[in-house]
């Protein structure tokens, strides 16, 4: 057992640094994957984030056409509260924030169709779902 852990000339130190670079291969494999799929999940993360945001810009766009007397409006909406909710990765607050932005500008029926955008999105895909209902 001494010369499997310290090393030697036996059969017992051959296994142990056989054994010994296995281990030592196994964890550079375990952190290139882990490091592959945090940068995988931080790039869908982000993907989704742009997604929602052209979602919403559309939707803002789509509801202007609809009721040309409120354009101003919209792009006030677009100018001031879009940016709100896309400050933070994951801050869940910018629905609120969205919210209280669109509220104070009376804008309820425009937050309403966004908010009814918003609820079309999927879930993200693997592995970005995984995390996605503790963020």
């Amino acid at each position: 057992m001494y010369d499997f852990i310290h090393g030697g000339d036996s059969d017992a130190a051959r296994l142990g640094l056989r054994v010994g670079a296995w281990i030592d291969r196994g964890l550079q494999c375990s952190g290139i994957v882990l490091i592959s799929i945090t940068m995988v999940a931080l790039g869908k993360l982000q993907q989704h984030r742009a997604s929602e945001h052209d979602l919403r810009l559309q939707v803002v766009l789509s509801w202007a056409d609809a009721y040309p007397e409120q354009k101003p409006l919209a792009d006030r909406f677009v100018q001031d509260c879009l940016p709100l909710a896309q400050q933070g990765l994951f801050d869940p607050s910018d629905s609120l924030a969205l919210r209280a932005c669109a509220l104070s500008m009376s804008a309820g029926t425009l937050l309403y169709a966004v908010q009814q955008a918003d609820s079309t999105l999927a879930t993200p895909a693997w592995p970005l779902s995984l995390m996605w209902n503790r963020l």
